[in-house]
């Protein structure tokens, strides 16, 4: 019997720790959760949004600063893939980051040169990204499984817009772009 119950409580403990994968996230969004729901709680909070093809984007104060949060989505099901917040100075980055290793603990310093910075995940798509360099703080979470569909995902489209197949690569296959042209809200061409 005793056996049994040891059993039967360590099984519930391994559960408990699978489930308990490590993720970072904004708030209490938790990664897939649907546009549709993001965008109710942002009526309910009264926020003026914006909506473009895969994003959801507002301005609050965070920090005390102002900010833009965008929220990213897959392109199949607009699951909550990432979120992104952007300061239009770089002077909030230095206490953005001690915040951070209070909570997460020392960060990987990407390049001796710049103060960008990276607290892995379980994956390269499941990670916390700092970066405030070129006039702007940019704090940049990304969910796992989400947003590596969503790379796939813009991967394809802007190789299908630009006519990139098997026997035609683009230069630098890196380089995600919007449909439009434009860049997506977490990568800055340097």
């Amino acid at each position: 019997m005793i056996r049994k119950v040891f059993f039967c409580v360590l099984a519930v403990l391994c559960f408990l720790n699978c489930g308990n994968v490590f993720a970072y996230q904004f708030r209490d969004y938790t990664w897939g959760t649907p546009r549709k729901v993001i965008e109710e709680n942002l009526l309910k909070g009264k926020m003026n949004f914006s909506k473009e093809q895969y994003a959801v984007y507002y301005n609050e104060n965070i920090f005390g600063s102002d900010c833009k949060v965008v929220f990213l989505f897959t392109l199949s099901g607009e699951l909550l893939c990432a979120v992104n917040l952007i300061w239009n100075n770089t002077d909030i980055g230095p206490k953005l980051k001690d915040e951070l290793v209070k909570k997460y603990g020392d960060p990987v310093k990407l390049n001796a040169y710049t103060e960008e910075y990276t607290w892995p995940g379980t994956s390269d798509y499941d990670k916390l990204n700092l970066d405030y360099n070129y006039g702007d703080t940019r704090l940049e979470y990304y969910g796992g499984d989400y947003f590596k569909e969503y790379q796939k995902n813009m991967a394809d489209l802007f190789s299908a817009k630009n006519k990139y197949g098997a026997n035609n690569y683009p230069r630098q296959p890196h380089i995600i772009m919007e449909l439009d042209g434009g860049r997506p809200y977490g990568y800055r061409r340097r």
